[in-house]
């Protein structure tokens, strides 16, 4: 006897897509049939083994969609705070001058782009496409 959420575990593993793979003729079959799916190999353990497997799949499925929800969140949070500090200081409302002077010198890995937003007034339209940068940066 097999669990259909044990079976669906199994297909979708490492080595039931692998089975799955090796039935592609060079790439140009598209889909799985009934003839593939019936020659897939697949361990059935006791039926008590398979409710566990299927437990701790769960539990690990909900742990990880907690943890990304969490990142999530916190790059949503990140980002609005990024936007505001932004509009501060462009508005004047924060003043960096204090803080600018206290940063440490540019890393050697990274070009200075000083001389690129001095051409340019506003430093809008600098050249910022990535040439400048050394290979191990990019």
């Amino acid at each position: 006897m097999v669990s259909s959420g044990f079976l669906g575990l199994a297909l979708h593993s490492h080595s039931g897509q692998q089975q799955f793979k090796m039935s592609e003729y060079g790439g140009t079959k598209q889909g799985l049939g009934l003839a593939e799916v019936k020659s897939t190999r697949v361990p059935v353990p006791p039926i008590d083994v398979q409710a566990q497997i299927e437990r701790y799949a769960a539990q690990e499925t909900r742990r990880i969609e907690s943890a990304i929800s969490r990142a999530e969140r916190e790059i949503s949070l990140l980002r609005e705070y990024q936007t505001r500090l932004t509009a501060d200081v462009v508005t004047g409302k924060l003043d960096v001058r204090a803080a600018a002077a206290t940063l440490p010198d540019a890393d050697p890995h990274y070009p200075d782009l000083t001389a690129a937003y001095a051409a340019d007034e506003d430093g809008l339209n600098a050249d910022l496409d990535g040439d400048d940068l050394p290979e191990e940066s990019m």
